[in-house]
């Protein structure tokens, strides 16, 4: 399916009621380039819920509690061709799943947004779910508020060894985790590392417990997984690639019609457009083979002209991003008041 393979990105947003959040979700899709978005607490009733659909991601799927809390939301990219059979989607807005098939692969896809605190009826609820409805390989993703591992997942300030004992819902994740052979699969891919996704400000502490989980038969098929900055959600958005045999994400150019609208692009792309006239303009090339071949020749000049704005833009961004990288590693070292 090519290198990239199919990149699933979760996410928790802490609410998309005012446009500028769900602009902001947006741009962070684009960014990443993930075909599949899994997004938690997207606050939505679900008597009005918003539209997160845009050209890049045309389907979603939603469940969405009664009041404006908690609520989650399946976003899938145009170039991914995930055929939906079965949907179940959780009234109270705590969870969403998804059976259905990329190319000859079967898979079951849930979005979890957790209660945070000790809550057996939910485990149950979805294990229920999953004995019964999931077919195929098996994914979760989300917050579950609740860490697979304390001693490595958890960290209080001035905290060097993390939380041994854990609290009640960690022992609930562990529980369900082993009775579905589900396995963390950034941890497969760091063991022995401590990273985390979410900054608790009032406690001053630090824990992983933005997740994915995959089924035994998933795991060799996982390459990468990754977890992301915190920007502007309090959460980090975590990401994994996922290589599906005979899938091959689709592609086809389109203009991006903002090139066009500074002066100096449009008169670069003029003057291309005359020196190509110019030197291919022959008695023995007929006109409209000299018209079709411009559209390469120009489409061409397009794209360089894209990549050109966009590396100098990525490269600013960058440089931010490492900027920001390096004061919260250090937050993460020794949490602090002054970091944060």
């Amino acid at each position: 399916m090519g290198d990239s393979g199919l990149k699933i990105l979760s996410l928790n947003v802490k609410g998309l009621n005012t446009p500028q959040k769900r602009r902001l979700l947006l741009r962070e899709l684009k960014r990443s380039a993930c075909h599949i978005a899994l997004i938690q607490e997207t606050h939505f009733a679900s008597s009005r819920q918003f539209s997160l659909r845009n050209k890049a991601f045309p389907v979603t799927y939603m469940a969405s509690s009664p009041q404006k809390k908690k609520g989650v939301a399946t976003l899938i990219h145009s170039s991914c061709p995930f055929k939906i059979h079965l949907e179940v989607s959780d009234p109270a807005g705590r969870y969403l799943m998804l059976v259905g098939q990329i190319a000859s692969t079967t898979l079951t896809l849930f979005n979890i947004y957790a209660p945070n605190g000790y809550d057996p009826d939910f485990w149950t609820e979805i294990s229920s779910l999953l004995t019964t409805k999931a077919d195929g390989r098996v994914i979760f993703g989300g917050d579950f508020n609740a860490v697979p591992q304390p001693s490595l997942d958890r960290k209080a300030s001035g905290d060097s060894s993390g939380t041994p004992s854990g609290y009640p819902q960690d022992a609930s994740l562990e529980s369900f985790m082993l009775d579905h052979s589900l396995v963390d699969a950034w941890r497969l891919h760091h063991p022995g590392d401590r990273d985390f996704t979410f900054f608790s400000n009032p406690h001053h502490s630090y824990s992983r417990i933005d997740l994915f989980l995959v089924s035994l038969s998933t795991m060799p098929l996982i390459p990468t997984s990754s977890i992301g900055d915190i920007t502007w959600s309090d959460h980090a958005p975590i990401s994994m690639t996922l290589s599906i045999p005979s899938y091959t994400p689709a592609w086809s150019w389109r203009l991006n019609s903002s090139l066009l609208h500074k002066p100096e692009h449009i008169l670069e792309l003029q003057q291309q457009l005359r020196d190509y006239f110019l030197e291919n303009d022959s008695p023995t090339l007929s006109p409209t083979t000299l018209w079709l071949a411009h559209k390469t020749v120009i489409r061409g000049h397009l794209i360089q002209l894209g990549s050109r704005l966009k590396k100098q833009k990525l490269a600013s961004l960058v440089s931010l991003t490492k900027d920001l990288s390096k004061w919260e590693t250090l937050n993460k070292l020794s949490p602090s008041d002054a970091l944060t």
